[in-house]
């Protein structure tokens, strides 16, 4: 009887033994190298398959966990994936055969890890593009007494396209302070622990681009292609807006 108790012991450390290692391979395991630019082509065009990838333009990290691939469709369209590690295996969380700026918001509840990519068709000719952090100035009354007033926001970084039509823009600190300080005063009372960040309308990304000779270029002027992506599950991508000249207020 104890010999068979004994053997129930063992297989039960064992049997708890495996399901940690599981656990811990599957959700806490360090990353394993990124794909070869083959493997990522193969996954790309799984999900894309009426569109297919030809050539992978870069391999960008953004941290650890998370990687940004620009590429080239075969009948010559500008495409961008977003890659997670997960589970133990590099998956794509969306990936599209257009490039148009994006804010990728890696982890919700903390603006410094957000970062905003693109990957533009040279053909448009972008030289540079200034991004904006805005947020309209607002001003209401609730209940008939309590007065709110939310200053007007605009804070500017100018990114050199040069040879590169994509790249990634970490938020500058400047940024991530201030939008923490706007989500702190809209959800004071809430625990942090649970609170995501919720630009709204009233706080967003823009964007405007500018050719050689400083003039304003329209995004779809030269190509007009929309685009189509596909999405693994919760990709935390935002459109960055693109801005007219008239909406921005002078420096």
């Amino acid at each position: 009887m104890k010999k068979k108790h004994y053997l129930f012991s063992i297989l039960g450390i064992i049997l708890i033994l495996t399901t940690a290692l599981l656990i811990y391979r599957t959700y806490f395991s360090q990353p394993e190298p990124f794909l070869s630019n083959k493997q990522i082509i193969n996954n790309i065009n799984y999900f894309l398959p009426g569109d297919p990838a030809n050539k992978v333009q870069d391999v960008l990290q953004v941290d650890s966990h998370h990687f940004f691939v620009p590429f080239i469709t075969k009948v010559g369209h500008y495409g961008t994936s977003y890659w997670v590690w997960k589970k133990h295996e590099w998956k794509i969380q969306y990936a599209a055969n257009s490039g148009e700026p994006r804010l990728w918001q890696i982890d919700l509840k903390d603006p410094s890890t957000f970062c905003i990519v693109w990957s533009l068709n040279p053909i448009e000719e972008v030289s540079n593009i200034d991004f904006y952090l805005s947020q309209d100035r607002d001003y209401s009354i609730n209940n008939g007494t309590e007065h709110y007033y939310s200053p007007k926001v605009q804070m500017k970084k100018r990114v050199e396209v040069n040879q590169k039509s994509y790249g990634i823009l970490k938020l500058p600190n400047e940024w991530s302070t201030v939008i923490e300080s706007v989500v702190k005063a809209k959800t004071e009372g809430q625990p942090s622990l649970f609170t995501e960040i919720n630009l709204n309308q009233k706080m967003y990304f823009g964007w405007v681009p500018y050719d050689s000779s400083s003039k304003v270029a329209t995004p779809g002027s030269k190509d007009d292609y929309a685009g189509y992506g596909y999405s693994n599950g919760n990709k935390n991508l935002e459109y960055v807006r693109y801005l007219n000249e008239s909406e921005l207020e002078s420096e």
